[in-house]
């Protein structure tokens, strides 16, 4: 039953001291079906939230990071969702 099992607490604490201080995360959710994870939030502004997104990219359990293009349109406050695809 436990054959795919990983334990989890390690890469949500690896995301999470990814996360640069002008990012606020509300919440986190984790699709297993989907191996995904969602993360809403609001960003400071555009650059902290490309910081963010290639912080992320780093990350070497994580297999795509996306942005929704509409979401870097707003200069400041920007409330985003990211999706990321987990290997």
């Amino acid at each position: 039953a436990g054959e795919h099992y990983q334990e989890l607490t390690p890469n949500f604490l690896e995301l999470l001291n990814s996360t640069p201080e002008n990012i606020k995360l509300s919440s986190i959710s984790l699709s297993l079906n989907k191996k995904a994870i969602f993360l809403p939030g609001i960003a400071k502004n555009r650059e902290a939230l490309l910081t963010f997104e290639e912080a992320l990219e780093e990350i070497s359990w994580i297999k795509n990071v996306d942005i929704p293009k509409s979401q870097l349109l707003q200069k400041e406050n920007i409330s985003f969702n990211i999706g990321i695809e987990v290997k």
